[in-house]
């Protein structure tokens, strides 16, 4: 059975999500060092259909969670969410970095 939405990162802030029926994964930066822990967290994300992840878990687990998405038929969607305080995220980056390779230019980056 499929956990309609998953919400995974290191901040408490992210516990708010329950209130929207989120389950809810904390995890310490450190802990994501584990290959077992990493397992854990991606398998969280393959069980639901929507999941919420905090930048600092996505820069450590987004390598694996790549390979795993790329053979899977219905891919869960994936929203990277910024950290307390942060205005970006490594995932915007990444599309900022694709866009501009696909148009030839280097965009601007607004602020």
């Amino acid at each position: 059975m499929r956990v309609n939405m998953v919400a995974i990162g290191c901040n408490r802030s992210i516990e708010a999500l329950r209130i929207i029926g989120a389950d809810v994964h904390l995890v310490k930066k450190d802990e994501l060092k584990d290959d077992y822990r990493k397992a854990e967290v991606i398998d969280a994300i393959l069980r639901s259909r929507m999941a919420i992840i905090e930048d600092d878990v996505y820069i450590v687990i987004k390598d694996l969670l790549k390979q795993v998405l790329d053979k899977i038929r219905e891919p869960p969607l994936i929203v990277v969410v910024p950290d307390l305080g942060e205005k970006r995220t490594t995932r915007l980056e990444e599309l900022h970095k694709l866009i501009s390779e696909a148009v030839g230019v280097e965009l601007k980056w607004k602020k």
